[in-house]
């Protein structure tokens, strides 16, 4: 995993004999406006990983489909560690002032936004880290 420009790409071998030659590059996603801080796999569901960005944004994608599936803002604070619970239903979102949230995914596409596509996602709580 690499970011060039806050775009995310996977790094494999063009030969699985010689992990060490040759390289090609695939582009994940595309759409963070800041530099990538945070990337966590989700548990369960293979191809939806969650990142964080400088700024102040958790996005959700699907590399399968190369596409955006949610965001979330948290004003003001920057995103430095992201990590799921084992379930896959919560995110833990540490930032630089060492606050945590704690994002609830609703992943049922009947609930997505109908202008967006988007997936809700919700800030359930919040606790300050010492």
């Amino acid at each position: 995993m690499g970011t060039d420009e806050s775009d995310i790409w996977q790094i494999n071998p063009k030969d699985a004999e010689d992990p060490t030659g040759a390289k090609e590059m695939v582009q994940m996603v595309k759409g963070h406006k800041e530099n990538v801080d945070a990337l966590a796999a989700h548990p369960n569901q293979p191809g939806l990983f969650a990142t964080g960005s400088h700024g102040d944004h958790v996005y959700l994608w699907d590399a399968q489909k190369k596409e955006l599936i949610a965001r979330k803002a948290l004003k003001g604070y920057e995103v430095t560690a992201l990590a799921f619970n084992p379930k896959g239903d919560r995110l833990a979102v540490g930032t630089l002032t060492g606050r945590v949230f704690i994002l609830v995914l609703e992943m049922d596409p009947a609930r997505a936004d109908p202008k967006t596509g988007l997936h809700r996602v919700r800030v359930r709580v919040r606790v300050r880290v010492s």
